[in-house]
């Protein structure tokens, strides 16, 4: 012990040098503690679907899963009914592809469903929804002329939530370009983050964490 140190301990204080290798550890400690929780946290969003993935990854296993192909030819068997037991099919030609916008069937057995043909389209910002909302009507025409119904999607990682009432308004609105009795062939989704997520939850792309899910009563 140097002379320094004496007057210190005899005053009832320990040397500085002391306290630093404690203090130390607990630093260190606290640090591993955060770093833990970081990659515990980091692990929970890739399980459970919060992590951002990238939007054509997450749309291609969602149209697989949910039995959707792309064609960028846009041939469409329309089903007609010969008499009351034969059905034939006349084939229908629609856009493949309008800027953004991709075509998308599922096969039909026999009437064609809004839910069996799609176009879809990836969001990139706020400048794009007028140009897709433009594209939409030019779509809407095709599709009504040929009494084909169809979905549309805009698709984003981001959260729409502040623009969706007003771009379902807009396309309402649009809509009412066609007959009366056709606007329920047509209709608008936008699939942003909470969307995309309640979709792969639904189809069991991802598996929600308990707390999404309804518990069970106990027998």
């Amino acid at each position: 012990m140097s002379e320094n140190e004496i007057p210190t301990l005899l005053n009832g204080k320990a040397p500085e040098k002391i306290n630093k290798p404690k203090t130390r550890s607990v630093e260190d400690e606290n640090k591993r503690l955060k770093d833990e929780i970081k990659k515990l946290k980091a692990t929970s969003a890739v399980l459970f679907g919060t992590a951002k993935e990238r939007l054509d990854t997450r749309l291609e296993r969602i149209l697989t899963v949910s039995g959707f192909k792309r064609d960028i030819l846009g041939w469409v068997a329309k089903p007609f009914r010969d008499s009351d037991f034969d059905v034939s099919f006349s084939r229908v030609e629609l856009p493949g592809i309008v800027n953004r916008f991709h075509f998308y069937k599922r096969s039909a057995e026999y009437d064609i469903d809004l839910d069996d043909i799609m176009y879809v389209a990836q969001y990139s910002s706020v400048v794009d929804l007028q140009n897709e909302l433009a594209d939409i009507r030019l779509l809407l025409a095709a599709c009504s002329k040929k009494d084909i119904p169809c979905k549309f999607v805009i698709a984003t990682n981001e959260d729409l939530t502040d623009l969706r009432s007003l771009v379902l308004r807009h396309f309402k609105e649009i809509r009412t370009a066609l007959p009366l009795k056709s606007r329920k062939s047509y209709s608008l989704e936008l699939w942003d983050q909470i969307e995309l997520l309640k979709l792969e939850y639904d189809l069991k792309i991802k598996v929600a964490p308990k707390s999404a899910r309804k518990r069970k009563p106990a027998k």
